[in-house]
Order: structure tokens, then C-alpha cells, then sequence
């Protein structure tokens, strides 16, 4: 054979060749391919809503080691467990449907129905209407019983490899008296041996026969038997329940499709176990998004507070309309146009709710509620009513970026103390795509985009979050002095607990209602304990506020260390080729060359000139200064990104001197225009940016043509950590603040008198306090 191959390649000869599935395939895709037994057991309950089921069943029995061993299943009762049978009353399958489809691996059977749907979507968007497109989803979706399949891959079948080795299919049609039933013994593809063994070669065998089992009323149907196991896949308690909790969330809790119940029943764990506290414990924070497939969201918040907790609280609801994409502006450009580019995804409703994982907000139901999120927290996303990507998947694999979000500053949302919905329609979002693990999805732009937008929308949620715990915290911290460690403050808030709850105040053997006072010292010291709780949130209140404060300081000096070296590297490399240019001449070789790295070089030269006005150091001492020139090397940073957005920056001519560091007053204008430019950059090309300067007022008023400041942003405009963008920083205005409060300026909103006619944001700096230039 091997002579025979040697002559063939010496006479350059050709020969026709073809891929060989080795019977191993089945273990790679099935064992190996499907992640989990939990994820094999729903690929089998969505197969069965894809036959047009209106009831699935799973049963999950006969665990070696747990109790009780009895069955309830008495025609699998001979079978060695553990058992899953998966049993629904769709369509059946045909004896075309078993050769050309369920034994045949990624058959496109399914596909077709798919790529039919993409290709006429593309088509109905390029003649700019829809209406023969809606017609046919309307006809694929009357011709299933009003649904579309989920499925397109053809190997989630495989599945049922994952789950025991062996399988017992039976399935019925209406119109067949009899039924098809196929045995598999999976080891018989699982040879690993010298010899290849092709898929076509595993002899199975395929009866019709009369039925065994009842098919119900409608006559048709499928039942899927996995049994006997795999060595190194034991069944636990923990695993069932796993299971169980995730066919029940298999249906969304908002839009789940009409007519179709999967159940799960097993005798091993107590069904009141496999409830989601979700049901009963309400969320305080509430949020829905109707996001359109231009990115634009109609959002509703709701606040709650919990009934119990006592802190002052009153709810409240709040509802806008924005467009996500302005969260993230450089992400939605379309290469260099500065109009936001269309999202790929399409549409989707969001629902969220969020806790608090504090056992004050949460009461007796902390315990439970912080287990279960635990494990299933995050957002789980909905193809027409029934989950693709759950919510402890998506958790896993940090799709939105809150994980990392969470670690890097522990007071920000993450995905434990959230549950959610997103609701996609199959139709309107055909761009978004499973993998074949069912684990996710691919990641095209259309996941990326949904990404973005979902996060977008978290961070609105987290805005309202802060918020509220902020002003609780404010409300019972208030008067605490900064100087109490933390560190003693818990410990302390220890003490007094333990006092409270264990000390004999009867009998007082250490005197303590002598120093306390009053009729009851026990409810004294508790409140005590409360006191010095709220002393350690306040503390913690302010460390976030001075761990970003360093973080963006630190950022700073980074930049005004790195400006002045690359001062130095630039004149240094412009003299060198200056040196280089007189060396060789003109007319030497390459002159043209070095012509054009000269002219690099001095821009390079130029443009650090331009940022080293801005940098701020604590070196920096306060001298006189004229604001124009401040404003002007802010303008002069950004001279280019002004350009390319088409935006136009105007000064007035008049001009006032104060006293203080030029780099930080600078760096104030250069805040305030740079946000404009993003915020203008959010309606597309062009706009306009007015700098008004009142010589007699001693005031300066930034305008611009932006989209102007959001009702819910209006209220912390200059406290840290509130923004719009995402991911969200809002430390821009508070350095503001705090650089313009080192010489006794102040900025605010403008009064409506004091706007000019620019629709946008404007600013009011208010220098009539802040020393004169020559004082």
C-alpha cells in the first residue's frame, strides 16, 4: 500500500480524496462538545419545543447511591440508572426524519430554515421594505404552530451521549399506527484502537413496530431514555437540583412561548427545593429597557425600598428615553465618520432586578436569596421565550464586564446581585448566533454590540444603585468625624454588639449602666453598635471617593511625566536630524526621506508643546494668570479632535486675570471641553462650543449644542463616580470643582438667565472671589 502511495506522488499523478468521519466523532461532539449534563438535558427539551410540543417531561430517577432507589417509571424499571427520560407529544419523526435528520450530524435541515430567513431580511433591508419578509416569518411560523426552530446546528441530539451510555429512542406521528424505535449502545463508538472504524460502519438498527408507550391524546410524540451513566459523571443532590432549577427557567418569566411546559420530576430531591426564592422576595431596584435596533431605550426605573428596613427611604420611579450608544461614542463610530453606526444585533427588552447583599435590606431572607444568586445570578438571554444563554453562564464568562468592573472597585454592580431577561425575537435577531458548545454565543459584532448596549443599560441601573446608597449613607453618617480608624470603628461596633446581646445588665458586675444611663442600657448599647456600623460606611464612603481620586492623580502625574520626557525625546530627535540633514546635503540619497522625518519630528515637537501647558503637579505654584490663555491652551489641545468632529470653538475676546497654578485652571477648561466634544460627537457631525468671558463679572460660561445635562444626571453633577459614559468614571467635574475651590472659584449649572442661545450643556465659572492676577 505504502509502495503504491510512494508511485503515485513520484508520477505527480491525482487522485480524488474525501473527508471519513471516524466513528469516535460521536464521543468528541457528545461527550466532549456538550459541557454539562444540565446542558445535554435541555437540548433535549428544546428539541422537543422544536417538534412542536406543548408538554416536555423530564425525569431524572435511579441514582446509584441516592434514595430512594424505587422507580416510578416501571417501563425503564429493568434499565440500570441512573435514568433520564425526556418524553413530550410533538410531531414524532418520520422515517425521513430518523435517517435524513437525526442520524445524520450536522444535517442543514433545520439551517436552511435560518439562512432562508437572513438572506430575505438582507434583501427586504436593501429595497428599504420589510413587508415580504414579515410575510414570510408569518408563514414559517403558521406552518410550525406559531414558531420558528431555535435549532440550526444538528448535533444537539448528541446530547444524549453525554448523558449514559446508552440510549432508547422511541417516536410516533399522527399519522403512523406504528412507532420507530432505535436502541444505541454508545461504546460501539468509542473505539480507540489502531484500526479506524468509519461512522457508516456502526451497525444500528431501526424498527417499526406497534407502539409501546402511550402517546397521548394527539397519537404523537418522542420519548429520549439516556441511561446507565459514565464513569466520572455521578449524579449529585446538587447537580439534580441544578437541573431542575434550570428547566424551570428554561421558560422566560415575561414572554414565554404560549403552549409549551417543560417539567421536571424526580424522586431524589424535594420539589419545594428546586423553587427560586426570586419568586417571593421582591427586588428594590427595578429596571426595564425597551431598547430599539437603533440602540435607543425607553427606560423605566422603580425603587422600593424594603418594607423593614428602617432608613428614611421613600420610593420613587423614573423614566427617560436615550440612546445607549452615547455611553460608548468611540466604540459606535463608523470608521471615520463621526456619525454612531446602526447596531447589529437589532432590538430586545431588558429586565432587571438588583439587591442589595446586606442583610438589613434583606432580613430573613438573606441567607437564601445571596445562595441562589450565588449560583444563578446575572442575566439570562431569551430567543423567543425560551433561554439561550443562562444567566450563570453568562456570569461565568463575563460578557458585560462586570466581573472585572467589581474587582476593580467593590462598590460596583456585579452579577450576584442581579436577575434578569433579555427577550430576543428570532426574527429581528438573526445576526446573533449560538456556538455549538450551547454556551454562549459566537462573538460577532451583533454579540459584541448586545453587549455593549445591555451594559450601557446596567450602568443606568447602577447610577440609580449609587444613588440611593449614597443618600442613606449620607442621612445616617453625616455627622461622623473622618478621623475614626475603620479598622477600630468594626471592631468597637463587635463589642457593643456582644454587650448588647449577651452581657447580664441585671445583675451588671462591670458597672456599665452606671456609665450608660437611662431605663434601658441593653437597647443603649445596641443602638451604640448601630452608631459605630454607620461610622465604618462612612469611612468607607470616603475611601472610594479618594481610592479613584489617587487613581486619577496617579493617572495625571503618569501623563505629565510622560509630556515633559517626551519634550526632551522629540527636541532631542529634531536636532538630530537637523544635524543629519546639514551632514549629507540636499541631493544626498535619501534627503527626500529625512525632508519628511524632519517635518514628523517638529509636529511631534509641536504637539507636546501644545499638551505641556495641562499638566498639573503639586510644584505648581499659584502666579498670575489670564483665564483667555488658560482657555486657549486647552483649545490649542484639542485643535484636532475639534477638526476631525467638525466642531466649531469660539472665544470671546474678553479676558480677566486671577491667581493660581495655570496647569490646573488649564485642565478645567480642557474637562469642560472635551466633555462637550463627546456629547456633541453623539448627535453626529458638526456643532458648535461658545466660551463667553465677562471681564466685569469675573465669570466664564461654557456652552455647547449637545444633547445638554439629563434631568437624573443634573443632581450629582459634581459629586465622584456619577457618569453617563460607560464604563462609568465621573471624576471629570469633581477635579473641576476641587481645582477652581484652591482659588476661591466656583462652577455650577447656568441659571436660565445667564445661558446663551446654544441649546446644550453650559457651565458657570464664577471667579469673583478668586484673587486678582496682581494681589
Amino acid at each position: 500500500m505504502s509502495e503504491r502511495r510512494s508511485n503515485v506522488a513520484r508520477s505527480g499523478s491525482e487522485e480524488k480524496v474525501a473527508f471519513v468521519a471516524d466513528a469516535r466523532l460521536i464521543s468528541v461532539l457528545g461527550e466532549q462538545l456538550i459541557g454539562s449534563e444540565k446542558v445535554g438535558v435541555l437540548e433535549l427539551v428544546k428539541n422537543a419545543y422544536d417538534a412542536g410540543a406543548e408538554v416536555c417531561t423530564v425525569t431524572l430517577e435511579g441514582v446509584p447511591g441516592l434514595d430512594p432507589q424505587t422507580r416510578t417509571l416501571s417501563e425503564f424499571e429493568s434499565l440500570p440508572g441512573p435514568i433520564i427520560a425526556v418524553r413530550d407529544d410533538g410531531c414524532g419523526m418520520t422515517h425521513d426524519d430518523l435517517i435524513e435528520g437525526w442520524l445524520r450530524p450536522a444535517t442543514g435541515r433545520r439551517a436552511r430554515v435560518k439562512e432562508r430567513l437572513r438572506e430575505e431580511r438582507a434583501a427586504a433591508d436593501k429595497r428599504g421594505s420589510r413587508k415580504t419578509y414579515d410575510a414570510l416569518v408569518k408563514q414559517l411560523r403558521d406552518a410550525n404552530g406559531g414558531r420558528l426552530p431555535l435549532g440550526e446546528k444538528g448535533i444537539g441530539r448528541l446530547a444524549t451521549h453525554r448523558l449514559g451510555r446508552h440510549l432508547w429512542l422511541r417516536t410516533k406521528t399522527k399519522d403512523d399506527p406504528l412507532e420507530w424505535e432505535l436502541k444505541i449502545d454508545w461504546s460501539d463508538f468509542d473505539s480507540a484502537g489502531e484500526a479506524p472504524t468509519d461512522l457508516n460502519q456502526v451497525p444500528l438498527k431501526l424498527r417499526h413496530q406497534p407502539p409501546t408507550t402511550d402517546y397521548g391524546a394527539g397519537g404523537s410524540g418522542t420519548v429520549v431514555c439516556c441511561y446507565g451513566g459514565r464513569p466520572g459523571y455521578e449524579w449529585s443532590p446538587d447537580d439534580i437540583r441544578d437541573v431542575g432549577r434550570a428547566v424551570a427557567a428554561l421558560r422566560s418569566p415575561r414572554k414565554a412561548p404560549a403552549g409549551f411546559r417543560p417539567d421536571f420530576l424526580t424522586p431524589h430531591i424535594p420539589i419545594d427545593e428546586l423553587a427560586s426564592p426570586l419568586e417571593r422576595v421582591s427586588a428594590p431596584f427595578e429596571l426595564l429597557a425597551i431598547v430599539d435596533e437603533n440602540g435607543v431605550a425607553d427606560i423605566d426605573f422603580r425603587f422600593r425600598p424594603p418594607p423593614d428596613l428602617d432608613a428614611g427611604l421613600e420610593p420613587f420611579a423614573h423614566e427617560e428615553k436615550r440612546d445607549l450608544r452615547t455611553s460608548s461614542v468611540e466604540y459606535w463610530k463608523k470608521g471615520r465618520s463621526p456619525a454612531l453606526r446602526q447596531p447589529d444585533c437589532g432590538g430586545f427588552l431588558l429586565h432587571v432586578r438588583a439587591w442589595l447583599r446586606v442583610r438589613r435590606w434583606l432580613g430573613a431572607d438573606f441567607d437564601q436569596l445571596t445562595d441562589y444568586l450565588d449560583q444563578f445570578g446575572g442575566i439570562t438571554i431569551y430567543r423567543d421565550g425560551l433561554a439561550t444563554l443562562p444567566a450563570e453562564q453568562g456570569s461565568k464568562i463575563d460578557w458585560l464586564g462586570l466581573a472585572i468592573s467589581h474587582i476593580k472597585k467593590g462598590s460596583n454592580i456585579s452579577y450576584y446581585q442581579l436577575a434578569g431577561e433579555i427577550e430576543l425575537e428570532q426574527e429581528r435577531t438573526l445576526t446573533l448566533r449560538d456556538r455549538s458548545s450551547r454556551e454562549g454565543m459566537i462573538q460577532t459584532r451583533a454579540y459584541r454590540d448586545l453587549a455593549k448596549l445591555t451594559r450601557a443599560a446596567v450602568d443606568e441601573l447602577q447610577f440609580q444603585v449609587k444613588a440611593v446608597r449614597d443618600r442613606q449613607k449620607r442621612a445616617r453618617t453625616g455627622s461622623v468625624p473622618l478621623r475614626t480608624a475603620r479598622a477600630y470603628s468594626r471592631t468597637a461596633a463587635a463589642v457593643a454588639r456582644a454587650i448588647s446581646e449577651r452581657y447580664d445588665f441585671r445583675k451588671d458586675p462591670l458597672n456599665i449602666n452606671k456609665a450608660i444611663g437611662g431605663t434601658d442600657p441593653g437597647k443603649r448599647v445596641g443602638e451604640l453598635a448601630d452608631s459605630l456600623l454607620s461610622l465604618g460606611e462612612a469611612l468607607k464612603l470616603q475611601e472610594d471617593e479618594h481610592e479613584g481620586l489617587m487613581e486619577a492623580a496617579g493617572f495625571g502625574l503618569a501623563i505629565g511625566v510622560a509630556v515633559h520626557e517626551l519634550g526632551k525625546l522629540a527636541s532631542a530627535i529634531v536636532s538630530d536630524v537637523h544635524q543629519l540633514h546639514r551632514t549629507l546635503g540636499p541631493k544626498s540619497l535619501g534627503a527626500q526621506t529625512l525632508g519628511a522625518l524632519e517635518q514628523r519630528t517638529e509636529a511631534l515637537l509641536g504637539e507636546v508643546k501644545r499638551l505641556a501647558p495641562l499638566r498639573v503637579t503639586r510644584n505648581d505654584i499659584a502666579r498670575p494668570l489670564s483665564i483667555r490663555s488658560a482657555v486657549e491652551a486647552a483649545r490649542s489641545a484639542f485643535a484636532q479632535t475639534l477638526e476631525q468632529a467638525q466642531i466649531v470653538l469660539h472665544v470671546d475676546r474678553g479676558d480677566f486675570q486671577i491667581r493660581g497654578r495655570f496647569g490646573a485652571i488649564a485642565q478645567v477648561f480642557a474637562n469642560l471641553i472635551d466633555n462637550s466634544i463627546y456629547w456633541i460627537s453623539t448627535g453626529g457631525a458638526g456643532g458648535a462650543i461658545q466660551v463667553t468671558i465677562s471681564a466685569k463679572e469675573r465669570t466664564v460660561l461654557v456652552s455647547d449644542t449637545g444633547p445638554g445635562i439629563s434631568e437624573k444626571m443634573q443632581a450629582h453633577l459634581f459629586e465622584p463616580f456619577y457618569s453617563e459614559k460607560s464604563p462609568p468614571s465621573g471624576l471629570g467635574l469633581y477635579i473641576c470643582r476641587h481645582y477652581l475651590g484652591q482659588c476661591d472659584a466656583r462652577i455650577r449649572l447656568a441659571r436660565s438667565t445667564e445661558r446663551s442661545k446654544l441649546a446644550g450643556a453650559q457651565f458657570l465659572l464664577d471667579f469673583s472671589k478668586a484673587p486678582a492676577g496682581d494681589s
